[in-house]
């Protein structure tokens, strides 16, 4: 078995598995419904249109998956009482930089939990 370094228990795994079905369960209604549509009708979906949904709809949730280890790292790296002021302000700013695009991410992925870092006090 792996060690697991990202500290994301079961249960957080499986909210956010409930939350990409959240997302994506319309786009597989609205499928379906064209499927519907083509079998009653006679008038066939666009698949461009469709694969593109999701690929856009997954590579976003690759993007959030991916930040929020990093912002966690660069964290702890800027929490070692040697680090210089010159690195603090660098990794402040790639922290920031990371969490206004989570923020971004997971609002337009209808996720809206991110808390931006601060640095005040």
């Amino acid at each position: 078995m792996a060690h697991d370094q990202d500290k994301y228990t079961d249960n957080d795994r499986l909210e956010l598995a409930r939350q990409i079905m959240d997302l994506l369960q319309p786009q597989i209604d609205e499928v379906y419904t064209k499927i519907r549509l083509w079998e009653d009708e006679g008038q066939i979906p666009s698949e461009e249109s469709i694969n593109s949904i999701v690929q856009d709809t997954v590579e976003k949730f690759k993007r959030v998956m991916s930040l929020r280890p990093a912002i966690s790292r660069l964290k702890k790296r800027h929490a070692v009482e040697n680090t210089g002021v010159e690195e603090r302000k660098e990794l402040e700013k790639e922290i920031r930089d990371k969490g206004i695009e989570l923020h971004h991410l997971e609002d337009a992925l209808g996720l809206q939990n991110t808390v931006l870092p601060s640095f005040e006090g």
